[in-house]
C-alpha cells in the first residue's frame, strides 16, 4: 500500500492540470484577498468585511481542487493508461483507496497553503501595534476551518464523478457551473436545488447564515451523502468495467 500512494502521489505531481488545478487553489484566495483589501482599502484586516469576502474565495478556489482530482483520476482514461495500473495494482479497491488518500492529502496540503498566505496577506495590513494572535484573529481561524470539509468532499465526488464516467470532463462539466452560478439559477426553479453539492454547503461559506439554506452540519452530512452515493457507483462499475 506505502508504495501504491508513492506511486499515486509521483502520478498526481506529474499531472500538469492536476498542479494547475492545485496551485489555483492554493494561489486564488490570497491573491484576490490580497487586490480586493488594496482596491478597497475601507475593509480593515480581520473584519467581518474581509473575512466574509476571504469566504467567498474560499468556496471560489474549489474549483482549482475539482480540476486536480478530475485531471488526477481522468488522465488515466484519456491517455489508456489504466489497464498498465491495473497490472501493476490488481486490487481495484486498492486502487480507488490510494486514489482517494493522495486526493485528500493533497486538498489539506492546498488548504493549509491558501490559508497561511492568506493571513499572511491579512498581517501585512495590521499596522505595527497590532497583534495577529487577537480574538479577531482566532474568529477568523474558527471561521474558516470547517469549510475544508467541503474542499475535501468536492475533490472526492470529483474523483468519482471521473471514475464513473472515465473522463475528466464529466466532473469539471458538471460541477464548474454548479460553482459559477448554475445552481443559484436551479434555485429560482425548485428549492430542492439546496441539496445539490456545493449550495448544500452555502452557509458553510457565509457569516450570516441564510434561513433558505441547510445549516451548516446538514450541508456538510449531504455533501457526504454524496461522496458516499457517488464513490459507492463508481466503486461498482469499475470492478466491472473490464479494460483494454
Amino acid at each position: 500500500m506505502t508504495s501504491l500512494l508513492k506511486s499515486n502521489t509521483l502520478k498526481f505531481v506529474s499531472s500538469r492540470w492536476s498542479l494547475c488545478g492545485w496551485f489555483s487553489a492554493v494561489l486564488i484566495p490570497p491573491i484576490f484577498l490580497f487586490f480586493t483589501l488594496n482596491a478597497q482599502p475601507e475593509i480593515q484586516a480581520f473584519s467581518e468585511q474581509s473575512l466574509t469576502v476571504y469566504l467567498q474565495f474560499l468556496s471560489l478556489a474549489q474549483l482549482g481542487i475539482i480540476l486536480a482530482a478530475a485531471s488526477f483520476i481522468g488522465e488515466e482514461f484519456t491517455r489508456s493508461s489504466m489497464r498498465t495500473t491495473l497490472l501493476i495494482c490488481p486490487s481495484r479497491i486498492k486502487l480507488m483507496l490510494a486514489n482517494g488518500l493522495v486526493i485528500l492529502l493533497s486538498t489539506f496540503i492546498a488548504f493549509f497553503l491558501a490559508n497561511l498566505l492568506s493571513l499572511l496577506v491579512l498581517a501585512n495590513q495590521l499596522s505595527s501595534s497590532e497583534s495577529i494572535y487577537s480574538l479577531l484573529f482566532l474568529n477568523h481561524l474558527v471561521q474558516v476551518i470547517p469549510t475544508i470539509l467541503s474542499w475535501l468532499f468536492l475533490g472526492l465526488i470529483s474523483a468519482n464523478l471521473a471514475l464513473l464516467f472515465q473522463s475528466l470532463i464529466a466532473p469539471i462539466a458538471s460541477l464548474f457551473p454548479l460553482i459559477l452560478g448554475l445552481s443559484q439559477m436551479i434555485l429560482s426553479f425548485t428549492k430542492l436545488a439546496i441539496y445539490l453539492p456545493d449550495l448544500a454547503v452555502n452557509n458553510l461559506f457565509q457569516l450570516t447564515q441564510h434561513p433558505i439554506f441547510l445549516a451548516p452540519f446538514e450541508g456538510v452530512s449531504v455533501q457526504f451523502i454524496w461522496c458516499l452515493s457517488l464513490a459507492i457507483l463508481a466503486g461498482f462499475f469499475f470492478q466491472k468495467r473490464a479494460f483494454r
